[in-house]
């Protein structure tokens, strides 16, 4: 398929199995489901109408395939859209929302040419947006029909294998393809992916397939915990990938570490790697959406690495390791974020890490993979999760703060506060926001509704981010004594019985989310 050309092809209705059958063993680049980002591409016609062109596309052979400048132009825009629609940008929300109703209406329909709906899937999942249930009921009807062959070894050497011989060269970027790739598949599919990979001879794919037990679905991490035991079984287990199977273990719920217990027996103690020197850490406040970054720099030999985690409300979210940096690269990439970022010790990285666990832990939301990887690259990877609540951890931070309960030092600490430029970016946004604020007439009745109702099932929420942020404050380097405790202070005032309308950083939060509402362009 040229690019822009797939909106005059007729939909896939009509198309025999027969002729289906042809592609039953996905033989198409995989190149175009991962294309390289071109900083170039400029994406003229819009995400809605590149969505619209695949979803039209019927590819008879590798010339009517979407090209690789036009994939690029929709993974880049989905990207795009979904961190904006994550931000608070209700354009964004409205244009992934057209987008997804498009797409599940052609599904529904069974319009969508059977390699078009895996190209979607893995789009969508290597976003990280929601598939939902539309694409994978449409290619479920495609495999029932005999697209693919049935669940198992043949299905896997069909889907799996051409990717495990795509040149990745580390098990982290390999399973985030195999994870994006087969999430459209049926779960007799995904779990025999799952099962297969882990009893893989090659050491390589074997570690991908441990990506699989922090999966979000408890069925997927069985499987692979169960390829793992058959590898075990077969002697093919080696010291790197019990030492990982140990530390990921210790990031899942208690009943999803009971099975794995089960499947894979906890291996006796494995020596520690070797140490790796850190030239810096950093740590951010909380960003208005709840998300915070730790990061480290890492000397090797005469180049450097970075290692991101990012923190959100559920817990470590993403994270990322970029090598091969200069010393003023990595620095840039270390040190710069939206939030206010400072120096901390890594001890204090280590902390903040433990605590965003404690949060997946208690989410029911598993780290991701990469966590590892970035963890390994710093020489922390068998850090335990730490639950803690919002007041036990400004408590903990407190204990030793001369004025902790003088009334003087509260209400100069929330004049302190509200001076602080990051506060102005902490506002509330999203679906159960505007159907507050669309029933108000201006910014104060807005603020004032919001208060009134809305904010005091968020108190939770808002006392955490004055912890987190404080905490990173407080291990920062020199030390910024006022600022960690006037948040400590604030935080714990918001937890306690006064009225939201009583504490000056929740009005704040209220008008500065009433304005972005009511003055958005």
């Amino acid at each position: 398929m040229k690019k822009h050309a797939a909106a005059s092809r007729k939909p896939v209705r009509g198309k025999s199995i027969a002729g289906v059958r042809r592609n039953k063993d996905l033989d198409f680049d995989l190149d175009l489901l991962h294309p390289p980002q071109d900083e170039d591409d400029d994406d003229d016609l819009g995400i809605e109408n590149l969505i619209e062109e695949l979803l039209l596309a019927n590819p008879d052979g590798p010339d009517d395939m979407p090209d690789p400048a036009t994939m690029s132009l929709v993974t880049a825009a989905l990207d795009g859209l979904r961190v904006a629609a994550n931000g608070g940008d209700p354009d964004a929300r409205r244009t992934l929302a057209t987008i997804r109703s498009a797409i599940d209406r052609a599904a529904r329909r069974r319009d969508i040419h059977p390699i078009i709906l895996v190209m979607l899937g893995r789009l969508l999942a290597g976003a990280n947006i929601e598939i939902g249930d539309a694409l994978p009921a449409a290619l479920e009807s495609w495999t029932a029909r005999g697209l693919f062959q049935a669940p198992g070894e043949p299905s896997y050497r069909a889907v799996v294998k051409p990717a495990l011989a795509s040149g990745f060269d580390n098990p982290f970027d390999l399973f985030e393809e195999l994870r994006a790739l087969t999430a459209i598949f049926p779960i007799a599919y995904s779990t025999g992916f799952a099962e297969l990979l882990g009893a893989e001879a090659k050491p390589l794919a074997r570690h991908a397939s441990l990506g699989f037990l922090l999966h979000p679905d408890e069925r997927l991490a069985l499987a692979a915990a169960r390829g793992l035991a058959a590898a075990e079984a077969k002697g093919l287990m080696d010291r790197d990938c019990r030492r990982r199977i140990k530390i990921v273990r210790q990031w899942v719920a208690p009943a999803r570490r009971a099975a794995l217990e089960a499947a894979l027996p906890p291996s006796p103690s494995i020596p520690a790697r070797a140490a790796v020197e850190i030239a810096q850490a950093w740590g951010s406040v909380c960003d208005g959406s709840g998300a915070s970054l730790v990061s480290a720099m890492i000397r090797r030999g005469g180049r450097y690495a970075v290692a991101l985690v990012m923190s959100k409300p559920s817990g470590i979210a993403d994270c990322a390791v970029l090598d091969r940096l200069s010393a003023e690269e990595a620095r840039d990439v270390g040190g710069a974020t939206s939030a206010p970022t400072v120096k901390i010790s890594l001890p204090g990285f280590a902390r903040l890490v433990a605590l965003g666990l404690g949060r997946n832990l208690e989410t029911g939301a598993p780290p991701p993979f990469g966590l590892l990887q970035a963890l390994e690259a710093v020489g922390l990877d068998a850090i335990v999760p730490e639950a803690a609540t919002p007041a036990e951890i400004i408590e903990k931070a407190l204990a030793e703060f001369p004025d902790r309960d003088e009334a003087g030092a509260l209400g100069l600490a929330h004049e302190r506060v509200l001076q602080q430029s990051y506060v102005e970016s902490w506002f509330e946004a999203g679906e159960d926001v505007e159907s507050v604020l669309g029933k108000a007439s201006s910014i104060e009745e807005g603020a004032k509704a919001l208060l009134e109702g809305y904010l005091d099932g968020r108190r939770s929420f808002w006392a955490r981010q004055c912890a987190l942020s404080a905490l990173t404050l407080k291990d920062s380097s020199p030390p910024l004594d006022q600022t960690w405790a006037d948040l400590a202070l604030v935080g714990r005032d918001i937890l306690r019985d006064s009225p939201s309308s009583e504490i000056p950083l929740m009005r704040q939060i209220a008008e500065k989310s009433a304005e972005a509402f009511y003055l958005r362009p």
